[in-house]
């Protein structure tokens, strides 16, 4: 089923409505609340989407299957069109202009902008017996420890740094999924191409051996670009989609098997298909837009393991499933004439922009059970 809808993507008032219709549903009597699957898409623009644009050069089956068994809003806006302030206003349903972010997005080393005692969507869930996870690109501030508290966490300019020998990545991280509510947490702290390069689980960085890398792609900010800055020895960067869609359909299954009397909510927020645009081999060539259009079918991918895993746990039929992005497509008019690909549809502009194409963005739901 297909509806056409307004709305303004607020995740915080729709699990509001999802527990208050639970509650007082005849339907719903003596039944546990559904789980809640959030997958939120990295610049991926609202013409890239098959099903919503007959003309896309990138094929996106399991997108497409979502929406033919759910419903879309034609006319869904995302907080922002950039990053950061659309990860908070979806987790803590307020704008960021609210908060000392007034533009722009945060870098990796800079403190958590969710305040302490905030509430956010994983706290109301997990106050209704929720087993909360957060898997997937954070990009809304941590807190790392000094190792000498007397001076300042790193030196030089936050997108340039040049020491960030005082970042203790052995000590406890806070300020993360851990405090805003999440049981669990697996997370690049902020985007693909922003430093640090690493994995925090819950509150410790994965591997806290670090080394320097150099940036990769010049002053070309498409493409395969990152930026210099700290890494964990072992991070590779084809690998971060892959060890996120792994992580998810692991969270799912164990979920399955260990709390099934309790509903799951999994906000799973992809880094892709945001630079650097990394496709793996197997999705080389799978587009008519490029590097790009191929990342998007690796997402595309991703959004198909996740359903699988809901179909083979028997768990499709009451999990609300919900697709989108954070905002606009990072494609230019170049873009557009070079493939003939329309990523923002027929919205004039893109990522970062106050047009259209900046913040009119994919919104899908499927809730079979519903």
């Amino acid at each position: 089923m297909k509806k056409m809808l307004n709305y303004s993507g607020r995740l915080i008032l729709i699990a509001s409505l999802i527990l208050y219709s639970c509650n007082t549903s005849e339907k719903k009597a003596g039944n546990t609340y559904p789980n809640i699957l959030y997958i939120l898409a990295d610049d991926m623009g609202y013409g890239d989407v098959n099903a919503l644009n007959a003309e896309s050069k990138i094929p996106t089956p399991h997108m497409d299957r979502l929406l033919n068994e759910g419903m879309y809003f034609s006319d869904a806006h995302s907080p922002s069109a950039v990053c950061t302030p659309t990860r908070y206003g979806i987790l803590t349903g307020r704008y960021c202009f609210r908060t000392r972010l007034e533009s722009g997005v945060l870098v990796g080393h800079e403190p958590s902008l969710i305040e302490s005692g905030r509430m956010t969507v994983a706290t109301i869930l997990q106050e209704k017996g929720y087993h909360t996870a957060c898997i997937g690109k954070w990009h809304l501030g941590l807190d790392f420890k000094k190792k000498d508290p007397s001076k300042p966490l790193v030196e030089g300019n936050l997108w340039d740094l040049s020491n960030t020998s005082n970042v203790d990545y052995a000590a406890e991280v806070s300020g993360g999924p851990a405090d805003c509510g999440f049981n669990y947490s697996f997370i690049l702290p902020s985007s693909l191409d922003i430093q640090p390069y690493l994995y925090v689980r819950n509150k410790q960085v994965v591997n806290p051996d670090i080394v320097h890398i150099e940036g990769s792609g010049g002053d070309d900010y498409q493409g395969k670009f990152w930026r210099h800055g700290d890494a964990s020895r072992d991070f590779v960067f084809e690998q971060t989609l892959p060890l996120f869609t792994k992580e998810a359909v692991q969270f799912i299954s164990d979920h399955a098997e260990q709390r099934s009397d309790h509903p799951f909510f999994l906000y799973l927020p992809l880094p892709a298909p945001h630079t650097p645009w990394l496709p793996l081999k197997e999705f080389a060539g799978k587009s008519g837009a490029g590097m790009y259009g191929d990342f998007v079918a690796q997402v595309d991918h991703t959004v198909g393991e996740v359903l699988k895993i809901l179909d083979d746990k028997g768990l499709a039929d009451n999990t609300i499933v919900f697709l989108t992005s954070d905002n606009g497509a990072y494609w230019f008019p170049y873009n557009i004439e070079e493939f003939d690909h329309r990523s923002n549809y027929i919205f004039s502009g893109m990522k970062s922009d106050v047009w259209e194409g900046g913040h009119h963005i994919p919104y899908i739901i499927r809730w079979p059970d519903y």
